[in-house]
C-alpha cells in the first residue's frame, strides 16, 4: 500500500467517529461540484495529450493554492488495488474513479476536509464532507475552494445553461448534495420501502454506502438530488433538507415504537449483536456491519452504555477490507480477513 495513504489513515484516526447535528440518523453530509475546463472536450472525448495537459495544469494549480505538506496528489497509475479501495472506503473517491483505466488523479487534503478527482466523469469533481446533517457549514467552504480553482483554471460556463458538465443531469449548478442515513428502525419495521418510494417520488436518488452501483448494507443509505438544471443551489439544498428531515422524523418515530412495543425484543437484538461481536472468531464485513448497526442504534436509544456512538462509527470504517490490511500491516487473503476482523472486534469490544 502507498505509504502516503497509510500515513493519511493514521493521521486522521483521531478524527474518526466525530458527531454532528442529527448524528443519531444522519451519518454524514457531502457536497460535490462537477466542473469542466474551458477549451477542452469532455473527458470521454479527450485525447491522450489533452488528458496529460489537464493533469499537469491541475497539479501546478494545486501546488499554487495549497502548501505541499497539506495535501497528497495521487496519480492513479501509481496506486494499487488496495490503495484505491482505501480511498473509496474513506469516501474520498468514487467507484467510477477506481474503475477507470486511463490517466486520472486525485488531490486529498491531509485533514480529509476535501478531495478533488481529476478526469473522473468531469475534469474536476470537488467534494467536501461533514459529520451529521450539516450542509450549511459546507457551502461557504466548498464555494471558496471552487473559486480558487476557477481563478486559475477557467471553467466551461454558459449564461443560459450554467456550468457545462458531461452528464446533462449535472448541468446548471453542477452541484450534487447528499447525506448518508442510518435507518435500522425503518428496516426492522419493514417501513423502508415506503420511505424509499417517497424519496424517489420527490426526485431524490437513493444508493448504497459507496454511491452509484453499490448496495445498501448496515442499514446505510446515501440520498442525493438527481438534477441541478433550472434550480438554484439554495433550492436544491432546501428540497433535500426538507425531505431528509421527514425521513429523520420517520426513523426516530420507528425507533420509539420499537422501544414502546418491542422493547424486550429490541434489547435482545442489541445484546445479541454485542455478544456475537465479542465472541466471533470469524466474521465477514457485511455481517459485522449489520451487528454494528444494531449496536449503534442501541447506543442512541440508551439500550447499551458500554460503547459510545463515536466508537461504533469509527469501527464501521476500520473493519473495511483495505483498512483492515492497514491494521494488520500486511495483505490479508480471503480466509485471513474474516478471522483478523473478528479478532480486532473482540479486542475493541471486550
Amino acid at each position: 500500500m502507498d505509504s502516503r495513504i497509510t500515513q493519511l489513515v493514521r493521521n486522521s484516526d483521531a478524527r474518526l467517529g466525530r458527531l454532528g447535528p442529527d448524528s443519531d440518523v444522519v451519518f454524514s453530509s457531502r457536497i460535490r461540484l462537477a466542473r469542466n475546463l474551458s477549451g477542452y472536450s469532455f473527458v470521454s472525448r479527450l485525447s491522450v495529450f489533452d488528458r496529460e495537459e489537464i493533469l499537469r495544469e491541475a497539479r501546478e494549480v494545486s501546488e499554487k493554492i495549497f502548501p505541499p505538506e497539506s495535501c497528497y496528489f495521487f496519480n492513479a497509475p501509481e496506486l494499487s488495488e488496495s490503495d484505491f479501495l482505501c480511498l473509496l472506503e474513506r469516501q474520498l473517491v468514487s467507484r467510477e474513479f477506481i474503475e477507470g483505466d486511463k490517466e486520472r488523479a486525485v488531490l486529498v487534503d491531509c485533514a480529509e476536509k476535501f478531495s478533488i478527482m481529476f478526469l473522473e466523469e468531469d475534469h474536476l469533481r470537488i467534494q467536501m464532507t461533514a459529520a451529521g446533517f450539516d450542509l450549511d457549514s459546507l457551502w461557504p467552504q466548498i464555494s471558496e475552494l471552487d473559486n480558487q480553482f476557477d481563478r486559475l483554471l477557467p471553467y466551461a460556463y454558459d449564461e443560459k445553461r450554467g456550468y457545462l458538465t458531461a452528464c446533462p443531469s449535472n448541468l446548471g449548478t453542477g452541484a450534487r448534495l447528499s447525506v448518508m442515513l442510518h435507518l435500522p428502525a425503518l428496516m426492522l419495521t419493514n417501513e423502508i420501502e415506503r420511505a424509499y418510494r417517497a424519496m424517489q417520488n420527490m426526485n431524490l436518488s437513493v444508493r448504497g454506502l459507496y454511491g452509484e452501483g453499490s448496495k445498501p448494507f448496515g442499514s446505510f443509505f446515501q440520498v442525493s438530488n438527481q438534477t441541478t438544471l433550472g434550480m438554484a443551489e439554495e433550492e436544491i439544498q432546501h428540497h433535500l433538507q426538507t425531505v431528509v428531515s421527514k425521513i429523520v422524523e420517520y426513523e426516530r418515530k420507528a425507533r420509539q415504537r420499537l422501544l414502546e412495543k418491542e422493547n424486550e425484543r429490541t434489547l435482545d437484538r442489541v445484546s445479541r449483536a454485542i455478544g456475537l461481536l465479542r465472541c466471533a472468531h470469524t466474521i465477514p464485513v457485511e455481517e459485522a456491519m449489520a451487528h454494528l448497526s444494531a449496536v449503534r442504534m442501541g447506543a442512541w436509544l440508551g439500550l447499551q452504555n458500554d460503547f459510545s456512538a463515536e466508537k461504533i462509527d469509527a469501527l464501521f470504517l476500520r473493519i473495511q477490507p483495505a483498512h483492515l490490511e492497514i491494521l494488520a500491516g500486511r495483505p490479508l487473503d480471503a480466509d485471513e480477513a474474516p478471522r483478523f476482523r473478528a479478532e480486532y472486534l473482540r479486542g475493541q469490544l471486550k
